[in-house]
């Protein structure tokens, strides 16, 4: 019996020594098998609140460690220095400087109806061309309609 394998063996290796002194790579498959994994930002609010089981179990000082040491891998390090637990009130006025910073963003930087019509006739922008300009930033750049008064006066000037 061990002869007739031996047999086998010799005749694979003859009809096939060509192929088998070649060099193959196996390649391996790198997809995990089910549904992918999304990021936290890109779940929903439901799944987000799937966080409460590890919030309940692990006391606060961990998750805010645990937090810091992300920060930091990431090179986010400003971010992972400030300490909220040890300063609850410092947390309080990072809140509200960041809260303020955001309305100054909204609302102290927007373009004067002057400023807009100055920006439309120099550039020689159409009225799509302007309001397609104006939906990408509509924080900065006023309506149309806000700056027909300053094109008015400009009329008059000239007349």
């Amino acid at each position: 019996m061990g002869c007739s394998i031996r047999n086998k063996e010799e005749t694979f290796t003859k009809k096939n020594k060509d192929w088998l002194k070649g060099e193959f790579t196996i390649l391996k498959v790198t997809s995990r098998p089910g549904r992918p994994k999304k990021l936290f930002q890109e779940l929903s609010e439901r799944s987000k609140r799937k966080t409460e089981e590890l919030r309940n179990s692990v006391d606060v000082e961990v998750l805010t460690h645990a937090t810091q040491v992300k920060l930091s891998a990431s090179g986010k390090r400003n971010a992972a220095k400030i300490e909220i637990i040890t300063s609850s009130k410092r947390a309080t006025k990072y809140k509200r400087a960041y809260s303020v910073s955001q309305q100054g963003d909204k609302t102290g930087s927007q373009m004067t109806p002057t400023q807009a019509l100055s920006l439309f006739v120099e550039a020689n922008l159409s009225r799509s061309q302007y309001e397609t300009i104006r939906n990408a930033n509509k924080n900065y750049i006023p309506a149309i309609a806000l700056y027909n008064e300053p094109k008015s006066n400009a009329i008059r000037i000239r007349s």
